[in-house]
């Protein structure tokens, strides 16, 4: 019962958040939309048409398996397919586990 109760929990909890935050005016992030590079702070398209992410106040380009991350219409794409914030979480995340297993998880660098 207790496994039951804790894995309902979690999605009731995420409901309530956002419609407290919602109510109190806090925008929220639809992580399954496209990012609008124009309604972010912190990605940037470049003049040579890619993208840029803001990191500790410096623009660098978004870079996903040697792949440039373009821009096109007001939205971040790659590899055909425009770019929600969990699409760049997921390449993120795949990225890091590339150099952890490239490097060894234990690697004092990533601690």
């Amino acid at each position: 019962m207790y496994k039951t109760v804790k894995k309902n929990l979690l999605p009731l909890l995420v409901i309530v958040a956002s419609t407290t935050a919602s109510a109190t005016g806090i925008p929220l992030i639809n992580a399954g939309e496209p990012i609008k590079v124009s309604e972010t702070s912190g990605f940037r398209c470049g003049t040579d048409g890619n993208g840029y992410v803001l990191n500790n106040g410096k623009l660098q380009p978004l870079v996903y398996s040697d792949v440039a991350v373009t821009c096109h219409d007001d939205s971040l794409w790659y590899k055909g397919r425009s770019l929600s914030f969990m699409d760049i979480v997921s390449l993120d995340a795949k990225e890091l586990s590339a150099i952890r297993e490239k490097y060894g998880v234990n690697n004092d660098e990533f601690k």
